[in-house]
C-alpha cells in the first residue's frame, strides 16, 4: 500500500514537472502586444499587388488587401464584372462557379468595407458594422467607406473589380 502511494506521489510530481516544462516552452515567451502579432498567412502585400478597386455605379472604392491564398487566387481572376445580391440589409454577396482556397476564422465583428470569402466560393462585401457568429476568410477592406452604402443600394448591384 505504501509503495502504491509513493508511486502515485512520484508520478504526480513528474506530471507537474512535465507540465511546467511544456508551459515554459510554449507560453513563457516575451510579451507581445496584439498590434505586433500577425496571423499566419495574413500579411501586408507588396506595393504592386496590395490594392484593388471596386467600381459601383461609377464610384470607385479602394480595397487594401490581406495577403493569403484566397486573395492571390482572386487577383489571378481580375478584372471581374459581377452582380452582387443583397442579404440582411448589411451585405452584398456573389457565388463564384469555382472554389477558392480558404482559411475561415471566427471574426466576431464585421465592419463596413470588409471584403471576405464565406465558405470557399462566396464573395461578401459588407456595408454595415455588426457582430457575427460566422467565420470568414478576410480578403481586404475598404478604408474610406463614404458613400459605399448609398452606391450599393437596396437590391442587386453590378460591381467591377480591377487592379
Amino acid at each position: 500500500m505504501k509503495f502504491k502511494i509513493l508511486f502515485l506521489i512520484v508520478a504526480l510530481i513528474g506530471i507537474v514537472i512535465l507540465c511546467l516544462g511544456v508551459k515554459s516552452a510554449f507560453f513563457d515567451q516575451k510579451n507581445v502586444s496584439l498590434e505586433e502579432v500577425k496571423l499566419e498567412g495574413e500579411d501586408a502585400m507588396d506595393e504592386n499587388s496590395s490594392v484593388i478597386h471596386l467600381e459601383v455605379n461609377g464610384e470607385v472604392f479602394e480595397v487594401t488587401l490581406i495577403e493569403n491564398e484566397t486573395t492571390l487566387e482572386i487577383l489571378k481572376r481580375i478584372p471581374l464584372d459581377i452582380v452582387m445580391n443583397e442579404l440582411n440589409g448589411n451585405e452584398k454577396y456573389y457565388y463564384f462557379d469555382e472554389d477558392f482556397p480558404s482559411n475561415p476564422r471566427f471574426v466576431r465583428e464585421i465592419h463596413a468595407g470588409d471584403l471576405m470569402l464565406y465558405g470557399d466560393d462566396c464573395l461578401v462585401l459588407f456595408y454595415e458594422d455588426f457582430s457575427t457568429s460566422y467565420s470568414y476568410t478576410k480578403i481586404g477592406e475598404i478604408k474610406d467607406v463614404s458613400g459605399l452604402k448609398e452606391q450599393l443600394g437596396k437590391g442587386s448591384v453590378r460591381v467591377l473589380i480591377r487592379k
